[in-house]
């Protein structure tokens, strides 16, 4: 085997070298490019993942029974039996096992009066509040 020059191991040393480094502008460029797709891709995915747990829950598939923050759904009979306490023009309040419920009484007509015994049907939304404030549906005098 016929020895080389120290020189020739030099310059393979430095192609070598070079090899490791890019060759030219273009592709300098298209690793940043490449570092800046990845980055907004994973920035992307991250705000998905995010953004999924943050949708309303849906009852039922119906988009326009969405929870709103500071109602809740009492009970799920929509009637119950109370004694009214005070009647005004666009309200009533009952009361039924010591809870009173103040209920709006919009285009609903109705005859009974402070002391009646009711049967009332509401929306079954209440606001978080004391008394609880709701929307009556419909009230009948109970004999």
């Amino acid at each position: 085997m016929k020895k080389q020059p120290i020189e020739y191991y030099l310059n393979l040393m430095e192609l070598s070298d070079h090899a490791l480094r890019p060759s030219s502008y273009n592709e300098i460029l298209w690793r940043l490019s490449m570092k800046a797709l990845l980055s907004f891709l994973s920035i992307t995915l991250l705000m998905s993942f995010l953004l999924i747990g943050c949708v309303p829950e849906i009852k039922n598939g119906n988009k326009s029974d969405m929870r709103i923050e500071g109602v809740q759904e009492a009970d799920t009979k929509e009637d119950f039996q109370a004694i009214v306490v005070n009647k005004d023009e666009t309200s009533v309040t009952v009361s039924t096992k010591g809870q009173k419920y103040i209920l709006v009484t919009r285009e609903i007509d109705y005859a009974a009066e402070a002391g009646d015994k009711v049967k009332v049907w509401t929306t079954g939304q209440y606001e978080e509040s004391n008394p609880i404030q709701g929307e009556a549906i419909k009230i009948e005098i109970i004999n």
